[in-house]
């Protein structure tokens, strides 16, 4: 979170601390959006959303048994037009 917020602080010429505070609260801002199962946009590159994961049969190679894999969530990245692009200039490179 500290180079984001030197990024901030040399590009806008705020304080870091000052950067540093809004960073932290923008991360508690995603924390809460996830926790009630809502997506968080990122600008025009990404958006990223919670998504649940059913429970399942799944073989345990370790035990040789089918287990039951337990419910639960896990994020999504979903790209938008510029990170799209922005992907496809690092496979040029």
């Amino acid at each position: 979170m500290r180079d984001k917020a030197r990024f901030v602080h040399e590009l806008t010429g705020y304080t870091m601390k000052d950067c540093l505070a809004v960073l932290q609260a923008a991360e508690a801002f995603d924390m809460q959006a996830f926790r009630n199962n809502e997506a968080v946009k990122y600008g025009k590159l990404f958006t990223i959303e919670p998504y649940q994961i059913k429970q399942r049969n799944r073989y345990d190679i370790n035990t040789g048994k089918v287990a039951v894999s337990r419910q639960h969530y896990a994020l999504r990245v979903r790209l938008h037009k510029l990170g799209e692009e922005v992907l496809d200039e690092i496979e040029d490179e």
